[in-house]
């Protein structure tokens, strides 16, 4: 069956980001649709994980009905990608596989434990937390310099402590990652249907190994079935 890809960046990304050219570049001349909405919608400050699964139910709604689903996500964008398929297991567009890169799984958790107590009441008093390292330099840029304390109180209510959804599922870890550690991707792979993919020397970005990570995805991909277009069309 032919497929299409819904591609989700990461948190402070864009679809212009590395990962993003990679992917699109690849599966485009597959002929594969490739759709990668921007997550923040314009308003980075506004961001909650709520309204990013509005713009995946938008991005989905563009694929060709005829099409198998493919969710490609990063980091935040993979957290939002299992939380599409927990969704729509049953009703709706349910994906027919998904592929995520170092998922953000336990976000509030990272958070509660990166900020500590005091930080995040200053962050829940002042409405926004400023995005800037102890230098005070931007951690993102300038293009992305403030977060709404929203952000936080809506993540809360996505904590799972299992996963149960039965799409088929390959997560990309690296060992070395300091932004979302491994064990969440471990302990997500502990349900049914996930293939776990581990980087040894691998941190968060794993840019150095987006050529390999490709290359198990297609064979992920063949081996349920779904094809590009210009791979059914010299199909005997």
């Amino acid at each position: 069956m032919q497929y299409g890809v819904v591609y989700l960046h990461g948190f402070a990304s864009h679809p212009g980001s590395e990962k993003g050219v990679f992917f699109r570049t690849h599966f485009e001349k597959k002929g594969v649709p490739f759709i990668a909405p921007a997550l923040d919608g314009g308003d980075f400050a506004g961001m909650t994980v709520t309204k990013i699964l509005s713009r995946c139910e938008r991005a989905v709604a563009e694929l060709d009905p005829k099409r198998a689903l493919v969710i490609l996500g990063s980091s935040l964008g993979g957290l939002v990608a299992a939380l599409y398929a927990e969704r729509h297991q049953r009703e709706g567009k349910r994906p027919a596989a998904l592929v995520l890169i170092a998922p953000a799984f336990e976000l509030g958790s990272l958070w509660r434990k990166r900020l500590g107590p005091e930080r995040l009441a200053q962050w829940k008093q002042a409405g926004e937390l400023a995005l800037r390292d102890e230098r005070g330099a931007w951690v993102y840029g300038e293009a992305y310099p403030k977060i709404g304390y929203p952000f936080y109180e809506d993540v809360l209510q996505y904590e799972r402590p299992k996963w149960t959804f039965p799409t088929p599922t390959l997560v990309f870890h690296g060992a070395k990652d300091e932004q979302v550690p491994l064990e969440g991707s471990q302990r997500f792979a502990d349900a049914a249907n996930v293939q776990l993919v581990i980087y040894g020397q691998g941190a968060h970005s794993l840019s150095e190994s987006l050529g390999d990570m490709q290359r198990h995805i297609d064979g992920f991909l063949t081996a349920r079935q779904l094809v590009a277009d210009r791979e059914s069309k010299q199909a005997p």
